[in-house]
């Protein structure tokens, strides 16, 4: 059987998850077609609909989808329940259960990047992704996190939220915020004055490729000595993915092979 799967979200044109699946796929003898479907928000609904109708599998979800799906959902998984966001559909007759690997993808990626659960994190933004990282922090038994986003209030409500160990910081405070780690989860790239006038340890953007290298410049350039992308959040999340739909795992060796052939190219 052909295993009929798609991405779903605005401007993913760029997108390596078709190259990510088709590797683990390959890899572990599954025979896979995956899709890219870039559609606008009003052409979202219907569009996902007829992707299941004519035969998908399943789907993942990306900006700026991750919250509204829900409204198409059946079912959730418990984690995507807890988090509010979806990243992953598995279409079983006409149910659609929504589940969310970011989470677990975030805590992987965070961990090999250094981040301890007494470092003080502060992540920029509120949405889905935002609410993932927030979700992964709280798993890892974060000490302290911070929260901000244009909107303070929407900071607020979110850390409220999130457990007593997330606080929201105005988005005016964020620089004079003592901080170990930053956290991108905007889809923005962050001026040079976003960061804090005291060096942070590390900062990771969710995004990767050509979307963030301003991003990574500028914290190097304010003296943050770990700097990163998400692309290893991306292949640890599709490693989740994978096994929801297919019942198998890709192993560490497999994903940090895909993670070296998506660096390279």
């Amino acid at each position: 059987m052909m295993l009929q799967l798609a991405l779903f979200g605005e401007h993913i044109q760029y997108s390596l998850s078709p190259l990510i699946h088709r590797q683990f796929a390959q890899h572990l003898d599954v025979r896979l077609d995956y899709r890219l479907m870039d559609v606008s928000r009003d052409e979202f609904p219907a569009a996902l609909v007829r992707f299941r109708d004519q035969g998908g599998h399943g789907a993942n979800i990306t900006v700026p989808f991750k919250r509204k799906v829900l409204e198409l959902t059946t079912g959730l998984t418990q984690v995507a329940a807890q988090v509010g966001a979806v990243n992953t559909l598995i279409f079983r007759d006409e149910q659609i259960l929504g589940a969310n690997t970011d989470v677990q993808g975030s805590a992987e990626h965070l961990m090999s990047l250094g981040w301890r659960p007494d470092d003080r994190t502060l992540v920029w933004g509120c949405g889905g992704a935002a609410r993932a990282v927030l979700a992964a922090l709280k798993r890892m038994q974060a000490v302290w996190v911070g929260v901000a986003c244009r909107d303070d209030n929407q900071a607020r409500l979110l850390a409220s939220a999130s457990g007593a160990s997330v606080v929201a910081v105005p988005w005016d405070a964020r620089q004079e915020t003592t901080v170990d780690w930053i956290i991108n989860a905007t889809s923005v790239s962050p001026a040079m004055d976003w960061f804090p006038a005291a060096p942070a340890r590390g900062y990771c953007d969710l995004r990767y490729g050509s979307q963030c290298t301003e991003a990574l410049q500028a914290a190097r350039a304010r003296g943050l000595a770990v700097v990163s992308d998400g692309l290893g959040m991306l292949v640890r999340q599709a490693a989740g993915s994978f096994e929801l739909w297919t019942g198998v795992k890709p192993d560490r060796a497999l994903v940090e092979r895909v993670l070296s052939l998506c660096s390279r190219g």
